[in-house]
């Protein structure tokens, strides 16, 4: 069996081919989370869905400390490796410390989730998750909406890819998405309806102005907790 990070290396997605890929995916949500003035070395983050945890480790000097989870065996083993002893990496739900985190964040996750009732039941356990006396917030990333179009949004991600110098990179992921026939289907949620099951979960929910990836075709929303007597 590979190492780790022998796999993580060799991985064969775009953004593991190339390293600056995944660091221009990410690059607005760091910068985002980097700017939050009240994020600070008394406070804990949790990445959820983390991968191989870039988001963690680009924040990871920011905070007091940034914890993941992933549901990928292999994923969970490259991020630990990556994340070293200062961070914890989950690769069960149930094994997360509730009433623990300040801050989550979920990007390019609840897509994945495949049903309104699979995003309200992470949403129900993100709130489960935050300190009753912490911030209470909840970043989501790369939400999909129903009206969506993945051609226009390969072609901002091939003219994003090229402004940074990575086109060849994100053509090859782009090719070889095209032959994949797993049957994954990306779910589809709009605002006005993740603001409903946000709502359901205890949350006030706040589209923000721009998508923190490089899709326009997708957008983001930060959820606050709403404090309970």
């Amino acid at each position: 069996m590979e190492h780790p990070t022998t796999d993580w290396r060799k991985y064969n997605r775009w953004n593991r081919r190339d390293e600056r890929m995944a660091e221009l995916w990410v690059r607005d949500l760091v910068r985002s989370l980097r700017a939050l003035s009240w994020l600070g070395p008394n406070c804990v983050v949790l990445d959820y869905g983390c991968g191989y945890f870039d988001v963690g480790l680009a924040i990871a000097d920011r905070v007091g400390r940034v914890d993941g989870f992933d549901v990928e065996e292999r994923t969970v083993e490259c991020a630990r490796e990556r994340a070293g002893d200062e961070s914890r990496i989950f690769g069960d739900s149930d094994d997360i410390p509730r009433a623990t985190y300040d801050l989550i964040v979920a990007n390019s996750v609840f897509q994945y989730l495949g049903s309104d009732e699979g995003v309200l039941r992470a949403l129900q356990l993100c709130r489960d998750l935050l300190r009753p006396d912490g911030r209470g917030e909840v970043l989501l990333g790369d939400l999909i909406p129903r009206r969506y179009s993945p051609v226009k949004d390969a072609f901002r991600s091939l003219w994003v890819a090229s402004t940074n110098g990575m086109l060849s990179p994100m053509i090859a992921h782009l090719w070889k998405a095209s032959l994949k026939s797993d049957g994954l289907q990306l779910h589809r949620i709009d605002p006005e309806r993740l603001a409903e099951l946000a709502d359901d979960a205890g949350f006030d929910c706040q589209r923000l102005p721009h998508n923190l990836t490089p899709s326009r075709r997708r957008y983001s929303c930060l959820l606050t907790a709403r404090q309970t007597n």
